[in-house]
């Protein structure tokens, strides 16, 4: 939400606004380290850093079959697990392989979800596995199978709700069958994706009623709503989540 500002600013303007859980996602591979726990240290405020989303930009090498991505990929979960276990997270957040890839791809990210996920769990880490477009986890049934599949690892669901928007259903839709541990939030209208709460057809009371009473709610709208006033855009879209919230109950 924040990118591409510094994690500390990133966590100074969470603070003031009220923000009680962060999500962390790296943009650099040398902050996938445990030494990262020390800039948020320092900066998070009163907000807990509950959950990291495996780098994006980082992504593609959990499904490279090349020896040196495999084993690039492998230092880079080493390292999000021990700043998990420096940050006290609950949940490493991961996006699924593409259905569409060949099986030379799709073997190296079960690998690495195998390994990621049997780590974790003695960590007492959950990897949440998130519903995504174009991917097994595209639709409830869908998403529903591969953590069943998953079953073995730990794995659980996260919700992503513009994600299930684009995919043409409502986010209820998925929390009725999966009932989701963690939440990203950010509205959707007519294709466009991770708009600020309350913009969109996202129904918020009633999505909210449907989740998890104990569920992790992170505001995933996207950077270019935020970036020329991130102060008033953070508490835009807190404050419409406390309203929201208070309307679910």
């Amino acid at each position: 939400m924040l990118y591409p500002r510094p994690l500390a600013e990133c966590l100074r303007l969470a603070d003031q606004a009220g923000v009680e859980a962060v999500e962390l996602m790296p943009q650099d591979p040398a902050e996938c380290d445990p030494g990262l726990a020390d800039i948020t240290a320092a900066h998070r405020g009163r907000a807990r850093i509950t959950s990291i989303h495996f780098p994006l930009i980082l992504e593609p090498f959990l499904g490279n079959p090349y020896p040196g991505a495999r084993r690039f990929a492998r230092t880079l979960l080493d390292g999000l697990l021990a700043l998990a276990d420096r940050l006290e997270c609950r949940f490493i957040v991961v996006h699924p392989a593409r259905p569409g890839d060949p099986p030379i791809f799709t073997e190296p990210f079960e690998e690495n979800l195998a390994y990621l996920g049997e780590r974790a769990r003695v960590r007492d880490v959950k990897v949440g596995l998130e519903n995504t477009v174009s991917s097994p986890t595209s639709s409830p049934q869908g998403h529903a199978e591969m953590l069943a599949a998953h079953a073995h690892l730990g794995v659980v669901p996260v919700v992503d709700t513009t994600h299930a928007r684009l995919c043409g259903y409502d986010p209820l839709d998925f929390l009725r069958l999966i009932p989701a541990p963690h939440l990203h939030l950010s509205d959707h209208l007519n294709g466009e994706r991770h708009l600020p709460l309350g913009s969109g057809d996202i129904d918020w009371p009633k999505v909210l009623a449907a989740a998890r009473p104990d569920a992790t709610l992170v505001i995933e709208v996207g950077y270019k709503h935020c970036w020329e006033d991130p102060a008033a855009a953070l508490a835009a879209n807190v404050g419409y989540l406390r309203r929201a919230l208070e309307g679910a109950a």
